[in-house]
């Protein structure tokens, strides 16, 4: 009787003590894009990959830009000058109508692939119900 008082006491217990505790947070965005300023832009491309976009920022120098995989709603820019040094950073959200535009675009292709499959499944009813039994 007394063991499972004691075993239901004890998981109690660990629960509480794993609820209690927090994991270390790692770095801020913002610390980690402040850390690559003053540095060549490589050591970004070594970290994150290659730049998802890049033009001209009108000074002889480029703007690189990375769509962030966790959410891919926001983009950070950095501006590198003529010697490949980061000399500015910033980080932006698309807004919700940008969103909305840009599903609106990816629907007409998935709905006619619905509709498509849909007619296909329609037909193959069709001859099915037809065929002769034997």
């Amino acid at each position: 009787m007394k063991t499972w008082r004691i075993v239901l006491s004890t998981i109690i217990f660990l629960n509480l003590i794993g609820c209690a505790t927090t994991k270390p947070k790692g770095p801020t965005m913002r610390e980690v894009c402040e850390g690559y300023v003053g540095k060549h832009y490589n050591e970004v491309v070594q970290e994150w990959g290659d730049c998802n976009g890049e033009k001209d920022d009108g000074q002889g120098g480029r703007v690189l830009t990375w769509v962030d995989i966790i959410q891919p709603t926001r983009y950070t820019s950095f501006r590198v000058g003529p010697n490949g040094i980061i000399y500015k950073w910033q980080s932006t959200q698309k807004t919700k109508a940008d969103i909305e535009i840009e599903n609106n675009k990816n629907k007409r292709p998935a709905n006619t692939a619905i509709i498509l499959g849909g007619l296909i499944l329609i037909g193959i009813g069709i001859w099915w119900w037809n065929s002769p039994i034997y």
